[in-house]
């Protein structure tokens, strides 16, 4: 028993470490969108369930939830992406400023922000939708996404990389 009570103290201490650590988090930012329903019937056009809509949710996705799980464990946390220059994007980037990390998003004319779509009826995940398009890093973009990484990374003690594969680490952002 004293081996534990060891352990879980230096791990209580590495937590109440946490405010203390600065993330630097690099990566591809979505918005999740849970739409809640019920199926009580079979579409008659084809052998598909017809969901009642009773509620949406909306959150942070991909990279962007990972920033959220380190704010909420208290790490002081900074996070470089692309965003579309749309509704999503600054959807995306006010619920980024309510984990009170610090957001360094480029936005991006030619892009839509990523949103990830669930269908989910009781306890059945139906079915997921896309709004996706692959990003681009066009020299332009890249020098402008490199260059706030580069602000960022004298402030960070750590730096993770947060790869959903939605061209944002594509080897081809050097400008």
């Amino acid at each position: 028993m004293v081996e534990r009570n060891v352990s879980m103290n230096r791990l209580h201490t590495l937590i109440d470490g946490f405010p203390q650590v600065r993330i630097l988090c690099i990566g591809d930012v979505m918005l999740d969108k849970f739409l809640y329903g019920s199926v009580t019937r079979i579409s008659p056009e084809a052998p598909v369930p017809i969901m009642r809509m009773d509620r949406e949710t909306r959150m942070l996705g991909g990279a962007g939830n990972v920033v959220s799980n380190l704010c909420a464990l208290g790490c002081r946390t900074t996070f470089v992406s692309v965003v579309g220059d749309d509704a999503n994007g600054r959807q995306v980037k006010a619920f980024l400023e309510d984990t009170c990390c610090t957001p360094e998003l480029v936005e991006c004319r030619d892009y839509e922000t990523t949103v990830k779509i669930r269908f989910v009826a009781g306890k059945h995940h139906l079915l997921r939708a896309d709004q996706e398009q692959e990003l681009k890093m066009a020299p332009e973009l890249a020098a402008r996404f490199l260059e706030r990484v580069d602000a960022c990374l004298p402030d960070a003690d750590l730096v993770l990389l947060s790869d959903y594969g939605k061209g944002l680490f594509d080897g081809e952002t050097a400008p």
